[in-house]
């Protein structure tokens, strides 16, 4: 009996060095095992993993796929190890380079620039669509927009819009691109599906754009005094209504829900919070200096303000409306979330972008990027692995004992 457990034993070994590397292994100490490749459900996943038996000659942690390894269990009973891989964030950020006139693209699962995009002259705003197929790059001399294929990583049209384009919004849905033209007086409002303008919205002096969620309404800062938000109806182009807010307004965020409006006030160094309902300033913070670029959590508890002539970023509790200063580095024009709200990158104007730990922010990649990058609004295509965590078994049996044969994967 013995010596048919064995054989099977080593017969389901051999075998399994092919047909179970994806589920459950069984090895005897010293043997070798077969290697791990992580296939996960979309494209770029890259698989974070830990091992919670790092005895059996397996590190506790990694990135990527498992090579062969040689086993190890010098004790008298089998050890099982189990292996849990979970994808880490994906997507591609696109950095506007504003005095090199390009556009970098960086694979946020390896922190890597794969491509060198060039546009228009002065780069300086960029809005993706909601299926990561396109990022529109705003180029404020020029005063056009270049419209990047992300798969191509190619510039496949070029959209005159109005003087010093300085920034966009794309509509949830994907359909609608709102530029505001600083210095034409007047929003473009772009088709994605034929890349053309479609209409043109007076408003003073243009500079900040967000779409609410339903994509009903989008609010417009003016930039000169009395700096004010405007309130804007996308069917009629009509202005709804105004709400005054600080000195040096530009930039601006929508909580997810669009309950809650967050306005950089640059010279004023404060951040306005507007309630979206009723229409009224709830709030007014304090930001240390030239408050410029707001990001919020994709679960809408925290606002994210860069200060672009301080090293601080100040968090904003959503709910409570209290603010806190935190070190960092000064420079800062742009900052946008990975999808899954794991990290958040941050644009240098020093020519590197930041990548953080959202929970901690402890920096956790410089990559190096054009010249006097600029990234306004959001920057980073959606998840393109949607893979869950998957869990695999190695067992190792010791030399003394005679495998113990088992089947099927966690």
């Amino acid at each position: 009996m013995n010596r048919i457990l064995i054989a099977a034993g080593i017969l389901l070994s051999f075998f399994c060095r092919d047909a179970c590397a994806q589920g459950h292994q069984v090895v005897t100490n010293g043997g070798t095992t077969s290697a791990i490749t992580f296939n996960g459900t979309g494209t770029s996943c890259v698989f974070k993993w830990v091992n919670d038996k790092p005895g059996i000659g397996l590190r506790a942690s990694g990135t990527g796929d498992i090579a062969s390894f040689t086993a190890l269990n010098t004790g008298s009973t089998p050890v099982t190890a189990t292996i849990t891989a979970t994808p880490a964030p994906s997507g591609f950020a696109y950095i506007a380079n504003y005095t090199s006139n390009n556009v970098s693209v960086i694979d946020i699962a390896t922190n890597t620039v794969v491509a060198t995009v060039n546009v228009g002259t002065g780069p300086w705003a960029v809005a993706v669509t909601p299926d990561g197929k396109f990022a529109y790059i705003t180029n404020y001399y020029s005063g056009n927009v270049s419209v990047i294929n992300t798969t191509s990583n190619a510039v496949i049209a070029t959209i005159t819009v109005g003087l010093n384009p300085s920034s966009a919004a794309m509509s949830a849905d994907g359909t609608r691109l709102y530029v505001t033209n600083l210095n034409s007086q007047n929003i473009s409002v772009i088709s994605t599906a034929t890349n053309q303008v479609i209409s043109q919205i007076a408003v003073s002096s243009p500079a900040g754009v967000v779409v609410s969620p339903d994509g009903k309404l989008i609010y417009v800062t003016s930039a000169v005094p009395p700096e004010n938000v405007n309130i804007i109806n996308t069917t009629s182009g009509a202005i709804i209504g105004t709400i005054p807010v600080g000195a040096g307004a530009e930039y601006m965020a929508l909580t997810p829900d669009g309950s809650k409006l967050f306005v950089a006030n640059s010279s004023a160094n404060t951040v306005t919070i507007i309630n979206t309902v009723t229409k009224l300033v709830v709030a007014t913070v304090p930001a240390p200096q030239s408050p410029s670029c707001i990001a919020i959590s994709p679960d809408g508890s925290k606002a994210y303000v860069t200060n672009t002539n301080a090293p601080i970023i100040t968090e904003i509790n959503t709910a409570t409306n209290v603010a806190v200063n935190l070190p960092s580095s000064p420079g800062f024009i742009g900052i946008s979330f990975s999808s899954d709200g794991s990290q958040l990158y941050i644009v240098d104007a020093s020519g590197v972008v930041v990548d953080m730990d959202a929970a901690t922010l402890t920096p956790l990649a410089n990559i190096s990027v054009g010249t006097f990058p600029h990234a306004v609004g959001n920057f980073i295509t959606k998840a393109t692995c949607t893979s869950g965590p998957l869990k695999y078994t190695i067992t190792v049996n010791p030399t003394s004992s005679p495998p113990i044969i088992t089947t099927g994967a966690k």
